[in-house]
């Protein structure tokens, strides 16, 4: 009476194990292929697949119908002969595989920075060191995607206009409550490169009024109340 196996106990063979780690590291289902990469006949790959679904173990590239002989009987399928089997040899041939692979799938070419973008990238980089403002290290995607829609709508010109108007106000370079400073991302925004642009922060005479501190004003007005009573402060 043959002796049936216990599946809860069986290990796959070494052969068997090596089929199914090409499967799952490499990703080579077919079976002309897995034989192939580690020097075996295809009918031995065959096999080794069988034992796997026998086993019960999970494989992938779906279900796969044995072959007629590996149907009969209750046997586990015995290790095939590997053909002038080598595993370091076999190693070398997957690597070798997997380098051909990642030669066939095109590396896309990195986004290409516009020559204006990147002059008034640099334009920003010279107003901004001789402002005392923050320079921006690098000119990442969505800044250049932002660089380039305010380019598209006010040009080189506009966009030098906007660096000198920043030159020219105080607001925009500390003098203010807070000692707030513009950077290169608000200039990006929209509305406020139009407010710059436009000069609504000041420039010029109104510069140098809003470098007067805030409450200058109201020590003015209170020296003059003392001096009506004849009360002097030295300046």
């Amino acid at each position: 009476m043959p002796r049936k196996t216990d599946k809860s106990k069986a290990k796959p063979t070494f052969f068997a194990q090596l089929v199914l780690r090409v499967m799952r590291d490499d990703g080579i289902t077919k079976t002309s292929e897995i034989a192939d990469a580690i020097g075996a006949c295809a009918r031995s790959v065959r096999k080794a697949k069988a034992e796997l679904l026998f086993l019960g173990t999970s494989i992938p590239g779906g279900t796969l119908i044995p072959e007629q002989e590996c149907r009969s009987g209750t046997s586990v399928p015995t290790a095939p002969r590997v053909r002038a089997y080598n595993e370091s040899s076999s190693k070398i041939v997957l690597e070798e595989r997997k380098k051909e692979r990642k030669k066939e799938t095109p590396i896309p070419p990195k986004p290409q920075i516009r020559r204006d973008c990147q002059e008034a990238f640099d334009l920003f980089h010279t107003t901004a060191s001789r402002c005392g403002l923050s320079v921006p290290n690098k000119l990442t995607n969505d800044r250049a995607r932002k660089l380039k829609q305010r380019l598209d709508e006010y040009g080189l010109d506009g966009w030098r206009q906007a660096l000198a108007n920043i030159e020219r106000s105080a607001f925009l370079t500390g003098g203010n409550d807070r000692g707030w400073k513009a950077s290169f991302d608000f200039l990006l925004q929209p509305a406020s490169f139009n407010k710059v642009h436009d000069g609504t922060y000041g420039n010029g005479r109104e510069s140098e009024k809003a470098k007067v501190p805030i409450y200058q004003s109201a020590i003015d007005q209170l020296k003059a109340e003392f001096a009506a009573d004849g009360v002097f402060f030295d300046d």
